[in-house]
């Protein structure tokens, strides 16, 4: 919203797809009352972590790994993430978008 002039700042922000009829209703919560957009922000945030969570432990990643990811050089849209070749054992790092993306780098 170009030219909004709300009070409330986010620390840091995602980006997230959302229908467009929750899009709108949001928006207009933001309009009307910025505590109340406030307070549903902080309880979706709430909400969210236990799912996060499940899936930080789903997936096997440390739940501090976001702190030291790197972006993909070649696909700017992926993270390298720490794997161990078949043959070897060795550890590298690989883009988490393979087989999209196919970058490597060695550790």
């Amino acid at each position: 919203m170009a030219g909004d002039k709300s009070s409330v700042k986010p620390k840091s922000s995602i980006s997230m797809t959302l229908d467009k009829r929750t899009v709108e209703r949001l928006r207009l919560l933001r309009k009307i009352d910025q505590k109340v957009y406030g307070e549903i922000v902080e309880k979706l945030n709430l909400a969210m972590l236990p799912v996060i969570t499940e899936a930080e432990k789903d997936i096997k990643i440390n739940k501090n790994a976001w702190r030291d990811a790197k972006v993909c050089p070649k696909c700017e849209s992926g993270v390298l993430m720490k794997r161990f070749r078949r043959s070897d054992k060795k550890p590298f790092l690989s883009c988490h978008r393979f087989p999209e993306c196919r970058h490597t780098e060695d550790i």
